[in-house]
C-alpha cells in the first residue's frame, strides 16, 4: 500500500470526522532531494474500504528527522522531532503536527524537558500527552497539550516509580475497569506496568504476558482493549 517513489520517513494513521474518512499519512524524501521531504495521503471509508485507489501529495516542507511512534489525538497525527545538539546527542525540543481535516501541517514547539531525558508522545484522556522520560531513573514528567493551536503546555503527572531502578517509557494507554492506565515498560528488564492516573499507583499485569514482546514496534495494539 506504501508508494514506491522516494526514501520512507516515518508513516501515521489516524480519523477525519470531517470526511468520516481513516487516512494514513507517508513522509518521504525524493531520491534527488535532500533537504525536503513530501507528504502523501491515502483515504479509506470508515470501514476501512479503498477510497481511491492512489496516494495524494499534499505537501513539502524542509526536511527534519522524525522520531518515535507517532499519536494521534482529535484529528491531528503528531511526531516527535529529533534535533542533535552540540554535544552530538539527540534531542527533541518541537512536534510535526499533521492535520487530517484540512491535510496541513505545522510545527509546534514541546515544554522545557529535563536533563538527560527521552520524550515520548501519546493519547490520554484524549488529548495529546508527552512523556519526559528520564534516562537514568524510573521517573517520568507527564505534559498534557493544552492548546493545540498555539501549542501551549500543562505539566499534569509526575510519576516516580522509586522501587525500579531501570528506565521506563510509556507505550500506550489501556482501559482497566473503566479507568484509563498508563502502560509502561521497563527499558532494561523488558517488564510491563500499569500506572493507575486517578490514584497514583502501579501494577504488573497478569494477562498480557504474550503481547509484551510486540509492544515496542505496535504500541498501539492495547489502546482499545479494556481488563
Amino acid at each position: 500500500m506504501l508508494p514506491d517513489s522516494g526514501h520512507y520517513v516515518d508513516v501515521g494513521f489516524g480519523y477525519s470526522s470531517l470526511s468520516n474518512e481513516y487516512k494514513m499519512v507517508k513522509w518521504f524524501m525524493e531520491d534527488n532531494d535532500a533537504i525536503s521531504m513530501g507528504c502523501k495521503i491515502f483515504s479509506l471509508s470508515d470501514r476501512l474500504r479503498f477510497i481511491s485507489d492512489s496516494w495524494r501529495l499534499t505537501e513539502t516542507r524542509p526536511f527534519v528527522d522524525l522520531g518515535g511512534h507517532p499519536a494521534s489525538v482529535n484529528r491531528v497525527i503528531y511526531w516527535l522531532i529529533d534535533t542533535e545538539d552540540h554535544r552530538n546527542f539527540y534531542r527533541t525540543d518541537s512536534i510535526l503536527a499533521t492535520d487530517l481535516d484540512k491535510e496541513e501541517s505545522k510545527i509546534i514547539s514541546c515544554p522545557n524537558l529535563s536533563p538527560f531525558s527521552r520524550a515520548s508522545l501519546l493519547e490520554l484522556k484524549e488529548c495529546l500527552y508527552l512523556a519526559d522520560c528520564s534516562t537514568e531513573k524510573a521517573i517520568v514528567k507527564m505534559w498534557r497539550l493544552e492548546n493545540p493551536n498555539k501549542g501551549g503546555w500543562v505539566s499534569e503527572y509526575y510519576i516516580n516509580f522509586s522501587s525500579i531502578f531501570n528506565p521506563i517509557v510509556p507505550l500506550t494507554s489501556v482501559l482497566i475497569d473503566h479507568v484509563e492506565n498508563l502502560v509502561f515498560m521497563s527499558l532494561r528488564g523488558r517488564d510491563i506496568l500499569y500506572y493507575n492516573v486517578e490514584t497514583g499507583t502501579m501494577r504488573t499485569p497478569d494477562n498480557l504476558w504474550i503481547l509484551t514482546q510486540y509492544q515496542c514496534e505496535l504500541p498501539c495494539v492495547l489502546k482499545y482493549m479494556e481488563f
